[in-house]
């Protein structure tokens, strides 16, 4: 199972990101957004690989938006598109690659800025230099990582370091593919 994440935060772009997901069982898609906002009329709230939350925050409370769904998650792969990304080929091939195996942990690849400029490069992470998009994790890891709020980094890139604290770096692939595109639709 891959569980895909998004909190709703700009409207305008679902139905475009929904295309550009695999038509697939084994894709969950949870979309968390605040109660005072109503969801757009849209086909994607039809399918039942959707699942959406309604959640009593602010709008601006992405550390709510993104925990609450964890909930929900018990097994499989992990992946994070923010509202305005498409879901990228490559990343649903990479999960292809490795959810039949006996490999638990995570997967980073290259990103891609709007611009098709390399954006972020398949190092070994530091805590500022995960970003949301670029990760397949197993969701194991949610387990132990939660999204919080952080003075010193900023919530993905801790959110993200603490994952591959959890699995070191001998369970932690690093690809030279792209598997995502930053700020797609913008």
């Amino acid at each position: 199972m891959l569980h895909i994440e998004t909190i709703l935060y700009r409207y305008e772009n679902i139905d475009k990101v929904y295309e550009s997901i695999p038509k697939h069982e084994d894709i969950t898609w949870h979309i968390s957004k605040v109660k005072s906002r109503k969801a757009p009329e849209s086909e994607v709230w039809k399918d039942k690989r959707v699942i959406l939350y309604d959640i009593d925050c602010k709008d601006n409370d992405f550390v709510s938006k993104r925990n609450i769904p964890f909930n929900r998650m018990k097994d499989g792969w992990f992946c994070l598109l923010d509202d305005d990304n498409t879901f990228h080929d490559h990343m649903y091939e990479v999960y292809q690659k490795y959810k039949d195996t006996d490999f638990k942990g995570m997967v980073i690849g290259q990103q891609n800025s709007s611009n098709n400029k390399l954006r972020l490069d398949a190092n070994y992470p530091s805590p500022g230099w995960i970003d949301t998009g670029n990760v397949l994790c197993h969701t194991t890891a949610l387990e132990t990582n939660k999204w919080q709020n952080s003075l010193k980094y900023p919530r993905d890139f801790l959110f993200w370091y603490n994952c591959f604290k959890l699995f070191k770096r001998q369970n932690t692939i690093l690809l030279k593919e792209v598997i995502s595109n930053y700020n797609t639709l913008r």
